[in-house]
């Protein structure tokens, strides 16, 4: 056995120091010997020698151009940062010896690192063609379908490549990866743990699994995942990035900003690190930082959807609405591909501000059904320009409401829109502050623009409590467990009825419940007997009903609900108890706002300290019913006292 052969033993049995001395012998004895310039080459790259690894491969070359050579270069240069150059060497490795599948699975290793997986697909179709069990190409075509978006495929070369070779750890987490994306995430999790049954050490598992039980709503063990990842490496930013997202949805808000920014000090153009970093900060009330944090990922990856959505509501919340309308459409396109039967029912163009003289438009509500009570006030401004015929498509609850509005011709239920008449345009229905270039000066505040359904107020008034003064309360909002954004947000803008106690325990008022649903509703019967406020809402079928309720009241006190809402369009006084990290539409620092001249705002001065807020309406309560209470005793210090009978 020659000495290089003996070299190449040692080198390929893991005895570098070895092979690197039996390298240098056979060189001294023939420095033109083109293997031991190679393989010395590879042994001075795998030290961390690039430079000096570059110069001996690229004297093998010149003595005899072969691809594994050239494939050896391209890898040099790649571990330098140098793509270009590697690509190149790389192409030329193919050139030299297009049979050889390792200068195509080089190639399209570069090809994905630099997200170019169309041509890298390609080359790793040629690699499988030339060796099927060729390793890493089917786990890395998964990787390919994966980043083309392609799910379905993804899945299957990464099943492929676990067959291929069963203990693949990377193959269970790349298909972890796709399977997540697929929302199959029971199965996401079994691939995960798998992986780290083959390698315990395998970061890229624990990254994944944090993803996935992220997803599952399993904070705790999100958490410890994420954490694992980062012990094994502490400069892994998705690890980071999905520790941020747990500790944000485990409203952890300091936590999880700290995690958010060491992502993006590792690296800072992680979109949705930012993204996520603007929603901690907007949650903290620090607003001119979250627009910061949106505008940096916009700068990344402009018109995205949700940065321009979460930029436009900052800037909604500090009043600068021209820039903020128009930033709020990007909402528009999803909320399109929402409703399956959009297209069918509205068949005709978007209004962007065309002559409406004559015409005749749709406007469709959407998201809550506060939204639709704040912004039909622009309705009866539709009808000013010349509409022929204004439709309004909204839920069940609101329809007799909304068709009691003098301008509006028609009312059609969202369940209805397939058999929407034809229309010459339709309008989002918060999308006309845009259309009608709204500023906080100019917002339309007519009051009251809802009033009760003739004869029903009457109605309600003789099932109603006849003592004054009549309070009605509303303490939680509605879950909807179908709309998976709005539940957090419900979570912190909801009160238990039994935070109430403090004004219900305040003399010389009624006190009225206006409470809907089915969890929230029930909770008056954990109040004491004596203090269970009257309870119509058994008979309420809708909106038109409560609207009638609250026309019989001297004050409404809720907590951030549609109600609060109505209160304020039918020009009732309304004290609104408004979270931490209040919706953009209070603005920011005020007691006041100009959408409702009769409401009141009671903020939250700390995130979830609800028993302050409490506090100072009990104190303004007691103040309000003060009056009424004086009045009552005097009227009755007037009254003759009644004689006792003998």
């Amino acid at each position: 056995m020659s000495l290089f052969e003996r070299t190449l033993d040692a080198y390929l049995a893991g005895r570098t120091q070895e092979a690197e001395s039996g390298c240098r012998d056979v060189l001294a004895a023939n420095a033109r010997h083109i293997d031991a310039l190679h393989l010395l080459g590879l042994i001075r790259r795998d030290s961390g020698a690039f430079d000096e690894a570059e110069s001996l491969i690229r004297q093998a070359i010149a003595e005899d151009e072969q691809a594994r050579f050239a494939g050896s270069l391209g890898s040099v240069l790649l571990d330098q940062g140098r793509k270009t150059e590697a690509e190149a060497s790389f192409r030329r490795a193919i050139e030299l010896d297009a049979r050889d599948p390792a200068a195509h699975y080089n190639l399209a290793i570069l090809l994905l690192d630099v997200a170019r997986a169309d041509e890298a697909e390609a080359a790793l179709r040629r690699v499988v063609a030339l060796d099927t069990h060729f390793p890493g190409a089917h786990r890395n075509l998964g990787r390919a379908m994966f980043m083309l978006a392609r799910h379905d495929d993804a899945q299957a070369f990464f099943r492929h490549a676990i067959e291929v070779d069963p203990a693949d750890a990377r193959a269970y987490t790349g298909r972890a990866a796709a399977l997540t994306l697929a929302d199959r995430l029971d199965d996401a999790k079994a691939a995960c743990d798998e992986a780290i049954r083959i390698d315990p050490a395998s970061c890229d598992a624990y990254v994944n699994l944090g993803a996935v039980l992220l997803r599952l709503e399993r904070l705790e063990e999100a958490e410890a995942a994420s954490r694992a990842a980062l012990r094994l490496d502490a400069q892994r930013v998705h690890a980071h990035y999905n520790l941020g997202t747990t500790l944000l949805e485990a409203d952890r808000l300091a936590e999880a900003e700290a995690s958010l920014r060491q992502a993006l000090e590792h690296d800072s153009s992680c979109v949705e690190a930012w993204l996520n970093l603007g929603r901690v900060l907007e949650r903290l009330r620090r607003l001119d930082e979250a627009e910061s944090a949106y505008r940096s990922g916009l700068k990344l990856r402009p018109s995205d959807p949700d940065l321009e959505g979460n930029l436009a509501l900052v800037l909604l919340a500090q009043g600068q609405f021209a820039e903020g309308w128009p930033l709020y459409e990007s909402r528009v396109p999803a909320l399109r591909a929402e409703a399956h039967l959009w297209d069918a029912g509205l068949a005709c163009p978007q209004w962007k501000g065309e002559s409406l003289r004559g015409k005749s438009i749709v406007v469709v509500s959407e998201q809550g059904l506060g939204d639709t009570l704040q912004f039909c006030r622009y309705l009866p401004l539709l009808k000013a320009k010349g509409v022929k015929r204004l439709t309004v498509v909204c839920d069940a609850a609101l329809a007799r409401l909304v068709e009691g509005i003098e301008e509006v011709d028609a009312c059609i239920r969202s369940s209805a829109l397939l058999d929407a008449p034809k229309h010459d345009f339709w309008c989002l229905m918060m999308s006309l502050p845009l259309r009608f270039n709204t500023t906080l000066e100019s917002i339309p505040a007519p009051m009251p623009y809802l009033r009760a359904l003739n004869g029903l107020a009457e109605n309600w008034k003789t099932r109603l409590p006849a003592t004054t003064p009549k309070i009605g309360l509303v303490w939680a909002g509605e879950p909807r467990p179908d709309m998976k954004a709005a539940a957090p947000i419900d979570k912190r803008r909801s009160i238990h009825a039994r935070q109430f106690m403090p004004l219900l325990q305040i003399p010389g008022a009624t006190f009225v419940s206006l409470q809907l649903g089915a969890t929230t509703r029930p909770q008056i019967g954990e109040l004491p007997d004596a203090l269970r406020p009257f309870d119509p809402m058994n008979d309420v079928t809708d909106f038109a009903d409560t609207a009638a309720i609250i026309e019989n009241l001297d004050l409404v006190i809720a907590v951030d609900t549609s109600t609060a809402h109505l209160a304020g369009a039918l020009n009732k006084p309304v004290w609104m108890l408004s979270r931490f990290d209040q919706c953009w539409r209070w603005l920011i620092e005020r007691d006041d706002t100009p959408w409702y001249p009769s409401m009141r705002l009671f903020r939250q001065t700390q995130p979830g300290d609800w028993d302050s807020v409490i506090a100072r309406v009990a104190d303004e309560l007691k103040a309000f019913v003060a009056p009424a209470a004086k009045s009552k005793t005097a009227e009755a210090a007037k009254r003759p006292a009644r004689k006792k009978r003998k």
